[in-house]
């Protein structure tokens, strides 16, 4: 199976929709009960790990409920790992998730990847344009 420029963009675009998603819905709601009851007396961070996995875990078994599919054992893990990114991001930052992939990640990787991207949106634009 290959997997096509334009698709790997999409698939890129709505995971970076799901996870900016997922961390402002995390940071409203953090900030909205952080000083009630039993919650003002943990810390924070704790309260958005905890609400950034469940809202993970959620999101995954509405997925399955919507598509009918069936519960999978390392989808459940990876929602759980995914809790701990949107976590990150809804304490942390977008700018800081980047410096951290950005330190793993060699430079030439980064500039390749910006450039198909560059490249992957020009011919969608130009692919719209055409058909208008």
């Amino acid at each position: 199976m290959s997997l096509s420029l334009t698709t790997l963009v999409t698939y890129i675009f709505w995971a970076v929709i799901i996870l900016g998603g997922l961390a402002a819905l995390v940071s409203i709601i953090t900030q909205v009960t952080k000083d009630i009851g039993f919650l003002a007396k943990i810390p924070t961070k704790l309260q958005v790990v905890i609400l950034s996995i469940a809202l993970s875990e959620l999101g995954y078994f509405i997925y399955v409920a919507v598509g009918n599919s069936k519960i999978i054992w390392y989808y459940i893990v990876g929602a759980v790992l995914l809790g701990f990114i949107v976590a990150l991001i809804a304490s942390e930052g977008w700018t800081y998730v980047i410096a951290i992939v950005k330190r793993y990640v060699s430079p030439s990787v980064v500039s390749e990847v910006t450039e198909a991207v560059t490249d992957a949106v020009s011919a969608v634009t130009a692919e719209e344009v055409s058909s208008e």
